[in-house]
């Protein structure tokens, strides 16, 4: 999707571009110009030749005029406006416009879900029309192709059928100005390009939205998965392979804990790594990363990950033991939700969650201390 949203986003910079270009004049005449013209202003790109003021004079012309930079010039020229639109060799880096697109979780499925052509295509395309629209010389959007041949089409065509909500276009709006601006401060963009460029760009949500009745993203909000930096992030957050009894991650505090350490202390490494990746995975699947599923997966040396009534039988697992391990996840993850990245309701689901696995973990019921009673 939006395969080309991010192109109109930008597109609104580039048709405010010509408010910058006019055209200034001074009151030379080439029919009246001498030596002496004291009103003449001495300008390295005067083009009338009458002017004896001016030795750079070399066009016949009724007034003067002054073509101010564009701002494809003063963004560095064409290459760097297309990388600061779109890095091929890294699709979303977060440095750029694409990049910028795909690390927004309201509306970055429709550009991480594309496969790599076809992100390749928008990234090449929409990199062409913004250096158009920057005013970089010999570059035109209309009728260009990307580097495999495929034609770069227009708004309406590349929108239709996606399904976009208000709420997506608002969202991305919000990503272009945050992009944008650093330009606008930086004085590649002026205050009025930077002003009708919103004007237009507003100008272009009917030719992309199809749900204006929506006002909320497609997808409505960033889960804690997204919230807390996808999957990887989540499973860093559990378990460090290199390290596993780092006492930042979550085993690491289980191992850390005199009362139930001994459930992973006491593991061989092998063990202790199925351990971690394996629950590194569950917790990936409780926070909604997406395409993360705990049953039927595997650690990194292909052994399935159980379930777990399973995983627990035989360690005659304690209602204290218990306690104490639903304690320290709570310690672990309260900062979490301090931060925002989970929210109450989230919070209080997870919660639920753990407390349910109870019957399939404990097999001592009636014992209400740990199985190490007493830290030493």
């Amino acid at each position: 999707m939006f395969s080309f949203r991010p192109t109109i986003a930008v597109t609104a910079l580039g048709l405010a571009l010509g408010a910058g270009q006019g055209a200034c004049s001074d009151d030379d005449d080439n029919t009246t110009d001498t030596a002496t013209d004291t009103t003449d202003t001495v300008d390295a790109t005067d083009t009338n030749t009458a002017d004896s003021n001016d030795a750079s004079d070399t066009t016949v012309g009724d007034t003067d005029t002054v073509v101010a930079a564009t701002p494809c010039s003063r963004a560095g020229g064409a290459a760097a406006v297309y990388g600061a639109v779109y890095n091929k060799a890294n699709p979303v880096d977060a440095n750029t416009l694409v990049g910028a697109f795909a690390a927004d979780c309201k509306i970055n499925a429709f550009f991480t879900s594309l496969t790599p052509t076809a992100l390749n295509h928008v990234g090449e395309c929409l990199a062409t029309q913004v250096q158009e629209l920057f005013g970089c010389e010999g570059i035109t959007y209309a009728g260009s192709k990307d580097s495999a041949g495929v034609a770069c089409r227009d708004m309406k065509t590349t929108h239709a059928g996606l399904n976009i909500s208000k709420g997506d276009f608002d969202a991305l709006i919000g990503d272009v100005v945050t992009f944008v601006t650093p330009l606008k401060d930086a004085g590649v963009l002026t205050e009025a390009e930077f002003n009708a460029a919103a004007g237009v760009l507003l100008g272009l949500q009917s030719d992309i939205v199809e749900k204006p009745e929506v006002t909320t993203p497609t997808k409505k909000s960033c889960n804690a998965c997204d919230r807390a930096g996808g999957a990887a992030g989540v499973r860093g957050a559990v378990y460090n392979p290199a390290n596993p009894v780092d006492s930042g991650t979550l085993v690491g505090t289980f191992a850390a804990d005199c009362k139930i350490n001994a459930f992973f202390t006491g593991l061989t490494p092998t063990a202790l790594n199925h351990v971690g990746e394996c629950l590194a995975t569950q917790v990936a699947e409780l926070f909604g990363c997406e395409g993360v599923t705990y049953a039927g997966s595997k650690d990194s040396a292909g052994v399935a990950c159980r379930d777990m009534k399973t995983t627990h039988t035989g360690l005659n697992i304690s209602k204290g033991d218990f306690d104490a391990l639903i304690a320290d996840v709570v310690a672990f993850v309260t900062p979490l939700r301090t931060a925002g990245i989970l929210s109450d309701a989230e919070f209080n689901a997870a919660a639920g969650v753990l407390l349910g696995l109870q019957g399939d973990i404990v097999e001592q019921a009636n014992v209400t201390m740990p199985t190490k009673e007493v830290c030493e």
